[in-house]
């Protein structure tokens, strides 16, 4: 269960290595204007979960689903992005105190973002299963999962945390797959999870 999402996201990439890498440069170049970064975000997750149901990924669904979310994807970027600046505030300021609750407050607002991340993992594929988005849902969902098992969500944010430093370190990955690779390995891993648990009846390769 915590092992095939990943094997599924391995094998999926190089089937269709030339339109995700398309798709993820993409997603690079758009995230660079902020202005598209949760459009293009929401339509990464949208392509992945597309493709977890038997759908090929192509770049023209990858682009139709930037103009769906256009607008509505910034009831999620506004307050990520305001918690992200106040977190890493509060961790400059607390982590500068002489106070002896200085560390204790530092280890809180530490563990507080790693709860947020590790919900934002499985909030977009929460999204994008339901039949009508409800963000508040779908926050709800990807945060009894995380609370529910704690080690699916650390496991994965991981794995993307380690892309994440090798694409910093070599640039190459972070543009060509480190996103995509985030966003197919949430959705798949999501997948694999309800269905393990009989929360999720729709067809999936991950149910045999």
């Amino acid at each position: 269960m915590r092992v095939k999402p990943i094997y599924r996201v391995i094998k999926d990439f190089y089937n269709w290595l030339l339109p995700l890498v398309v798709i993820n440069i993409l997603w690079v170049f758009m995230g660079f204007t902020l202005v598209l970064l949760p459009p293009a975000t929401a339509a990464l997750y949208e392509t992945a979960h597309r493709a977890a149901r038997g759908e090929g990924p192509r770049v023209t669904m990858f682009l139709q689903a930037v103009r769906r979310w256009l607008l509505r994807s910034w009831l999620w970027g506004v307050p990520t992005g305001f918690l992200l600046v106040a977190g890493f505030i509060a961790l400059s300021v607390y982590s500068s105190m002489d106070s002896a609750f200085g560390p204790a407050l530092t280890l809180a607002t530490v563990l507080i973002l790693l709860l947020l991340y590790m919900i934002q993992f499985y909030f977009w594929p929460y999204v994008m299963l339901q039949e009508k988005a409800s963000f508040r849902e779908a926050a709800r969902n990807a945060l009894f999962t995380t609370l529910g098992d704690p080690l699916l969500p650390l496991i994965n944010a991981g794995l993307v945390l380690i892309s994440l430093l090798l694409g910093l370190v070599l640039i190459a990955p972070i543009i060509f797959f480190v996103p995509v690779f985030s966003a197919f390995l949430g959705v798949y891993s999501l997948r694999a999870w309800l269905i393990h648990h009989d929360l999720l009846d729709a067809p999936d390769p991950d149910a045999n």
